[in-house]
Formats: structure tokens, sequence, C-alpha cells
């Protein structure tokens, strides 16, 4: 089911409560969110989730099972990508400082 462990768990969280990884990149990542339609709706969802990332087709698995929920659903695909770069400028760490993510190539 999952893509590939992320990284190492840090001490930090999003202000979300989210846990933050440090990859070996050296790149810190709590989200890597993704924007698709489901259900009618478009989405946007974390695909990291305890510290695995996971790829679209598993994340509608675990959407069906009711394991995970999406962060926000929209009528269009412009409102939710909007919405999606509005929550990463937004997100920062609980313990040690901004979260830049607009440098880390999130969105698909």
């Amino acid at each position: 089911m999952a893509d590939k462990k992320v990284g190492i768990k840090t001490n930090k969280t999003t202000q979300a409560g989210r846990p933050v990884y440090k990859t070996p990149d050296g790149e810190m990542v709590s989200e890597k969110s993704t924007t698709f339609k489901y259900k009618g709706q478009w989405i946007n969802i974390p695909t990291i989730h305890k510290g695995y990332r996971y790829d679209q087709e598993t994340l509608k698995k675990m959407l069906n099972a009711g394991i995970i929920e999406p962060t926000s659903t929209h009528k269009n695909e412009p409102s939710a990508s909007k919405a999606a770069r509005d929550r990463s400028d937004e997100l920062t760490f609980n313990k040690g400082g901004m979260v830049d993510y607009r440098k880390s190539g999130l969105f698909k």
C-alpha cells in the first residue's frame, strides 16, 4: 500500500497537528498534498500518513474505507488548487519555524 517511507520523524508538528519528517535529502515535510476529483468533488488530501507517502489510487482506497479525510473539498479544480496553496503558505511548525512548501514541489 505505501509508496515508500518518507524519512525520519522529528519532534516537530505543524499547527494542524501533523508530524514533520526529515527526508534523506534534508527536506522537512508533513503533508505533500495532492488534488484530485473524488466522488464528484475536487479534494485536497495529504499524501503522507504515519511516515509513508501514498499514491492517489491507495489514497482513494483509504478514503473509501474511512481511514483518512480530505483537508478540503471543492466544486472545481482551480478553487481546490488555490486552497491547497493557501494551506501550504499558512502551515507552520509548532516547534521550529515556518514550513516553505512552495520550494518543495508539493503540488501535482
